[in-house]
């Protein structure tokens, strides 16, 4: 399957149906990245959850006894970043396939749900002038991490303005 134009990548973003994104795919070599990394995580981290939470907010985490010693976020942190009300803008380490001049980035909220209206505005603030931007969140069903709300957002502009996720 070849990668998607942003015309069409922006229109299943702004449909946000579950039927539209199932079509949002990675390359082969982002997807065997992201299985390998998946199998990481699951034998450091009880969840992806946990292990998102500690990556993107510092949240303080411990061997989970019982757990194959796994770590897991502790008790209270959740509250904690949550009150903190902290927000992150990182590029998507598994990044769909997309024609190049579109970058993959994700919205992380550490205090909940945000709208539309926030997740653009910080989108804006941190890709720059000059870019086109298409946000969506993934339904439920489609969703790795679920207890960490995150956004994902494209961003198509001039090289010099669009900033990259890393190789």
């Amino acid at each position: 399957m070849a990668p998607l134009g942003w015309e069409e990548a922006a229109d299943l973003a702004r449909d946000g149906s579950k039927a539209r994104l199932a079509r949002l795919k990675r390359s082969e070599s982002v997807l065997a990245r992201y299985r390998e990394r998946a199998g990481e995580i699951g034998e450091v981290w009880a969840s992806t959850d946990d292990f998102v939470l500690h990556k993107y907010f510092g949240a303080a985490s411990s061997a989970a006894e019982g757990d194959r010693d796994r770590r897991r976020v502790l008790a209270g942190e959740e509250a904690r970043l949550a009150a903190e009300g902290r927000v992150e803008w990182a590029p998507n380490d598994f990044p769909y396939d997309l024609e190049p001049g579109i970058a993959h980035f994700v919205v992380w909220s550490a205090r909940g749900e945000l709208s539309r209206e926030e997740v653009l505005l910080l989108a804006q603030e941190k890709a720059g002038p000059g870019v086109e931007l298409a946000v969506f969140v993934n339904p439920p069903g489609l969703r790795s991490v679920h207890r960490v709300w995150h956004a994902h957002v494209l961003v198509r502009g001039p090289v010099e303005t669009a900033p990259r996720p890393p190789e």
